[in-house]
């Protein structure tokens, strides 16, 4: 009699216990960005997947053209305690406004703007990391926020540094301040070609980064050098800055590049015209050609 009520007492408490004890909510950090640095978000999301201290978070991504193709669970937005967002981007800035739970949930904009502050935290100390949006500083970004969000036990960097304004390339291991500097590197790693036309490239600060540079400049350097041509690959904001600062010359004012070559369908008009500025000797004041390869 003793073991038949201790077997109907196990079936009560099973039964009100349910099917399965339910597993407690995972934590969820959700990242919105855009679909020009999507591999990204993916790489920075996968290396902090591969640390055991993030095994209790579900980390997502998403683009802007997943919402527009319809490919965001609104419910996934809505159950996430940590949202990165890029609020430079409307769409995804009001999606997020109508399906976060605000109460629950913490969401943290990149934008240099600061929208909606009152719901999109303009955070100083997480807007470091976005300058520039490199893969190391996106992971870096989620584990600081895993770590002094949900205190987990994970290790962190600090921001990536880049100057306002420089010049890169694909092949360099650094951010050249000067001319100087960066032709004494290029001829010396081989790239130079002599009596070879130089093309100015401007280019966004987060495509220029050593190591991660952009795929399509990295392959418009690649054409240009093959075919006998010199480079000189810049980034700044605005970028008629670094246009102004490195396309010439500081002490004749001469051009030192014969061409423009933009990756932009349109090409910002304050790099298109430098007035005062010398394209070779005979010219003066000039514009220097410009072209875009779309």
């Amino acid at each position: 009699m003793k073991r038949l009520l201790t077997l109907s007492f196990l079936f009560v408490m099973i039964s009100l216990a349910g099917p399965g004890q339910a597993e407690p909510a995972r934590e969820a950090l959700t990242l919105l960005g855009g679909s020009s640095y999507s591999y990204k978000m993916a790489t920075a999301l996968e290396k902090v997947r591969e640390d055991p201290a993030a095994g209790g978070v579900d980390l997502v991504y998403y683009t802007e053209k997943d919402l527009a193709e319809n490919g965001i669970d609104p419910a996934v937005i809505t159950r996430s305690g940590i949202i990165i967002l890029d609020d430079m981007y409307r769409s995804l800035r009001e999606f997020v406004l109508d399906h976060a739970d605000f109460k629950a949930a913490k969401v943290f904009g990149l934008s240099t703007v600061d929208n909606d502050p009152q719901r999109i935290m303009a955070d100083k100390a997480v807007k470091a990391y976005a300058r520039p949006l490199t893969q190391k500083n996106l992971a870096a970004l989620v584990r600081f926020l895993l770590h002094r969000e949900l205190g987990l036990d994970i290790a962190w960097g600090a921001p990536q540094k880049i100057p306002a304004q420089g010049i890169f390339h694909p092949a360099g291991d650094q951010v050249f301040d000067t001319f100087d500097d960066y032709e004494d590197w290029y001829r010396k790693a081989g790239h130079f070609t002599e009596k070879g036309a130089w093309i100015g490239i401007p280019e966004m600060s987060a495509y220029v980064y050593p190591g991660e540079t952009g795929r399509v400049v990295g392959r418009l350097v690649e054409k240009l050098e093959a075919a006998g041509i010199n480079v000189l690959p810049v980034y700044g904001y605005p970028a008629s800055g670094a246009a102004d600062q490195f396309f010439f010359d500081e002490n004749t004012g001469k051009s030192r590049i014969d061409l423009v070559a933009t990756l932009a369908s349109s090409f910002p008009p304050g790099i298109l015209k430098a007035p005062g500025r010398c394209l070779n000797a005979s010219t003066s004041p000039c514009s220097i050609p410009c072209g875009s390869i779309f």
